[in-house]
């Protein structure tokens, strides 16, 4: 499978939308509030090049700001089809998985950028990797302008600064190993 990896403006398609809590183990988890509740869709650019976009749903629990944030979220993508998520706090989550649902076969042009994010691993590795982010959509006869500048996101200046540290000391190192390494003319006049 590919997937989308270009930064801007491309046509998709709703091949699926699933539920988090459709998994039964997912659905245990997420009603222990141990996970949020998520629905994602699956899409597909002209390319053949596939997406997936993920909304995590309000629940009781969340401040009003993560409420707002997670109803921005998914009122940026459902704009795309003349929809809005209900703005009052007696939202319908199964209404709005069904109308998501409904949407399969459709298709809307999306913005998506790319984002950086640091992997650190156990063995104190650290990795730069990048994932592409739906911003928001627009029908198909609707004007999407994305500003240059605007297509990637960068690592924040703190981890920033934390992976140019970790290439320094990485690079220090390996220079360190190749001067342990490094054969000189005393090393061929050899005893045997």
């Amino acid at each position: 499978m590919k997937y989308i990896k270009r930064p801007g403006i491309h046509v998709v398609t709703i091949k699926a939308v699933a539920q988090g809590s459709d998994n039964a183990e997912l659905a245990k988890q997420i009603k222990a509030g141990l996970r949020t509740d998520y629905i994602s869709l699956s899409v597909t650019n002209t390319d053949g090049e596939s997406a997936t976009i993920k909304f995590f749903l309000p629940k009781n629990s969340d401040g009003p700001k993560a409420l707002e944030f997670k109803k921005e979220k998914i009122n940026k993508f459902l704009w795309s089809f003349d929809k809005k998520f209900d703005d009052s706090n007696n939202y319908d989550l199964a209404q709005l998985s069904s109308d998501l649902k409904g949407l399969v076969g459709q298709s809307f042009k999306g913005l998506f950028r790319e984002t950086e994010y640091l992997k650190e691993m156990p063995d104190g590795k650290m990795y730069l990797n990048s994932y592409m982010e739906f911003m928001w959509g627009r029908k198909l006869d609707q004007e999407l302008e994305a500003n240059q500048s605007y297509l990637h996101k960068r690592l924040n200046p703190g981890d920033q600064e934390k992976w140019e540290q970790y290439q320094k000391a990485q690079n220090r190192t390996e220079q360190d190993v190749q001067e342990e390494f490094t054969q000189t003319d005393e090393d061929d006049d050899l005893p045997f």
